[in-house]
């Protein structure tokens, strides 16, 4: 993730979730959101860029999945919401979400999802 804006940023809450699903109108109508993967609030500075390294104690995909994703019958879809505050209104939480397909024929992620699942505050 990286801070595109003016101020420091206080990440407070990573909350990620992943699934494999037939097409995107098979996601929830309104995201649901795991736990927050951050145990420490991160900050971030103007421009700074910050690599975070999911963890999970469990497998994430099935190897039949991953043969499923592959072969282009069933498509992962990953969605999260990064949740921040800004220095200058520390009180005044902002978020963004987003919701990505992964492309097995080119190893890459796109942007896709519906509104609520791709916007900030």
């Amino acid at each position: 993730m990286k801070n595109v804006g003016q101020t420091p940023a206080k990440v407070t809450a990573i909350r990620l979730t992943g699934k494999v699903l037939n097409s995107a109108n098979d996601l929830p109508p309104d995201p649901k959101y795991s736990a927050s993967q951050v145990n420490h609030e991160h900050m971030l500075a103007p421009e700074e860029t910050w690599i975070y390294e999911y963890t999970s104690d469990s497998e994430l995909l099935l190897p039949e999945e991953i043969t499923d994703i592959k072969s282009k019958t069933q498509h992962l879809f990953c969605w999260g919401i990064i949740e921040y505050r800004d220095t200058f209104r520390p009180n005044k939480p902002h978020e963004t979400r987003y919701c990505y397909k992964y492309l097995a024929t080119t190893d890459d992620w796109d942007v896709r999802g519906p509104s609520n699942y791709t916007n900030y505050t």
